[in-house]
């Protein structure tokens, strides 16, 4: 991994809310609050328990990275993909949501 990206995961990691740019797409960090009770999601579950970075969405879809280190060193097993109807995204205040 390179220098930019280590960067944006560290700050993500941190709680940042607007973590240091990758190549020049810069994220926020946000809280997910779901509006169904089972979401399809790539990579789920859904964390609602801390902030996500999310990139802006391209039309239905939201991608969302997820600085848990819990899902382990393969950085693509913490890429989100899920519909924009399913969750609310709420700016992150910190570590927690």
């Amino acid at each position: 991994m390179d220098r930019a990206a280590d960067r944006t995961i560290a700050d993500a990691t941190a709680g940042k809310r607007y973590p240091a740019a990758y190549f020049g797409i810069r994220g926020e960090l946000v809280c997910i609050a779901p509006l169904n009770s089972k979401i399809p999601v790539i990579n789920g579950p859904v964390p609602t328990t801390h902030p996500v970075l999310t990139f802006q969405a391209s039309g239905d879809t939201v991608r969302l990275w997820d600085p848990d280190p819990a899902r382990g060193r393969d950085s693509s097993r913490h890429a989100l993909r899920l519909r924009a109807e399913d969750v609310a995204l709420i700016p992150a205040r910190g570590k927690r949501c």
